[in-house]
Protein backbone atom coordinates (compact mmCIF):
# COMPACT_ATOMS: atom_id res chain seq x y z
CA UNK A 1 0.00 0.00 0.00
CA UNK A 2 3.03 2.45 0.06
CA UNK A 3 4.10 2.24 -2.91
CA UNK A 4 1.67 2.05 -5.13
CA UNK A 5 -0.79 4.77 -2.50
CA UNK A 6 -4.22 5.08 -0.39
CA UNK A 7 -5.70 6.34 -3.12
CA UNK A 8 -4.83 3.46 -5.59
CA UNK A 9 -6.01 1.23 -3.21
CA UNK A 10 -9.26 2.87 -2.46
CA UNK A 11 -9.87 3.41 -6.56
CA UNK A 12 -9.04 -0.43 -6.99
CA UNK A 13 -11.37 -1.50 -4.31
CA UNK A 14 -13.92 0.72 -5.64
CA UNK A 15 -13.55 -0.55 -8.97
CA UNK A 16 -13.50 -4.45 -7.97
CA UNK A 17 -16.78 -3.92 -6.05
CA UNK A 18 -18.80 -2.22 -8.06
CA UNK A 19 -18.40 -4.66 -11.23
CA UNK A 20 -18.89 -7.49 -8.85
CA UNK A 21 -21.74 -6.22 -7.59
CA UNK A 22 -23.61 -5.09 -10.79
CA UNK A 23 -25.28 -6.93 -13.46
CA UNK A 24 -23.42 -6.30 -16.60
CA UNK A 25 -25.13 -6.62 -19.96
CA UNK A 26 -24.67 -5.98 -23.44
CA UNK A 27 -28.73 -5.69 -23.73
CA UNK A 28 -29.33 -2.05 -22.49
CA UNK A 29 -33.16 -2.36 -23.26
CA UNK A 30 -33.02 -4.58 -20.19
CA UNK A 31 -34.76 -3.32 -16.81
CA UNK A 32 -30.83 -3.41 -15.37
CA UNK A 33 -29.40 -2.29 -18.41
CA UNK A 34 -28.83 1.61 -17.44
CA UNK A 35 -27.31 1.21 -14.60
CA UNK A 36 -24.59 -1.44 -16.13
CA UNK A 37 -24.09 1.21 -18.71
CA UNK A 38 -23.35 3.38 -15.54
CA UNK A 39 -20.64 1.21 -14.17
CA UNK A 40 -18.99 1.04 -17.21
CA UNK A 41 -18.83 4.30 -18.59
CA UNK A 42 -17.91 5.47 -14.49
CA UNK A 43 -15.02 2.74 -14.17
CA UNK A 44 -13.62 3.84 -17.99
CA UNK A 45 -13.87 7.71 -16.86
CA UNK A 46 -11.47 6.87 -13.38
CA UNK A 47 -8.97 5.00 -15.98
CA UNK A 48 -8.93 8.09 -18.21
CA UNK A 49 -8.57 10.70 -15.31
CA UNK A 50 -5.56 7.85 -13.63
CA UNK A 51 -3.54 8.04 -17.15
CA UNK A 52 -4.43 11.55 -17.31
CA UNK A 53 -2.71 12.15 -13.89
CA UNK A 54 0.15 9.23 -14.96
CA UNK A 55 1.49 11.31 -17.57
CA UNK A 56 1.72 14.44 -15.65
CA UNK A 57 3.07 17.50 -17.53
CA UNK A 58 4.66 14.66 -20.51
CA UNK A 59 2.54 14.92 -23.81
CA UNK A 60 0.98 11.76 -25.01
CA UNK A 61 3.17 11.45 -27.89
CA UNK A 62 6.79 12.59 -27.82
CA UNK A 63 8.09 15.09 -31.46
CA UNK A 64 10.49 12.70 -30.94
CA UNK A 65 9.03 9.27 -30.82
CA UNK A 66 6.57 10.21 -33.63
CA UNK A 67 9.35 11.31 -36.18
CA UNK A 68 11.24 7.88 -35.92
CA UNK A 69 10.72 5.55 -38.92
Amino acid sequence: MLRFGFFALVVAVFVLDAVIACFLTTDFSAWYGQSSFAIVILVVAIALRAFRLSLGSRPLFSPAALNKT
